[in-house]
This record gives C-alpha cells, sequence and structure tokens, in this order.
C-alpha cells in the first residue's frame, strides 16, 4: 500500500478525480451562466485527463504483469 502511494500517477488521479467532483458541484450550485459554463468546460478538461492517466495506470499495470 505504501508502493501504491509513492506512486505520482496515482496522487495525480486523485487529485484530478477532487477537481472533477468540485467542478461538478460548482456546475449543478452555481445559478451564473459565466460560472457554468467554465466549469463544464473544466468538467470535459478533467475527464479526458482522468481517462488518459488511467489508461497509463492500467498500461503500467499491463506492463509489470508481462515483465516480471
Amino acid at each position: 500500500m505504501k508502493n501504491l502511494l509513492e506512486n505520482h500517477k496515482i496522487i495525480l488521479s486523485f487529485s484530478v478525480l477532487f477537481l472533477l467532483v468540485c467542478s461538478i458541484t460548482v456546475t449543478i450550485i452555481s445559478n451564473n451562466q459565466l460560472s457554468d459554463s467554465i466549469s463544464i468546460t473544466s468538467s470535459v478538461l478533467l475527464s479526458i485527463g482522468f481517462l488518459v492517466i488511467f489508461a497509463m495506470i492500467f498500461l503500467d499495470f499491463i506492463h509489470s504483469i508481462c515483465n516480471p
């Protein structure tokens, strides 16, 4: 578990996930159109970033299994 937390991709994915939740919360709570459009745009970009980070973690996991 300690090795898992030292991996920078895991920490980055948790921080992106936290920012994504914050952005979605702002979208739901906000009544301002400018704030909504900025938070929706950031939600889309953070979702793409989260998928890329997840793909990199998955590929590293597959690489560690195939090359012991």
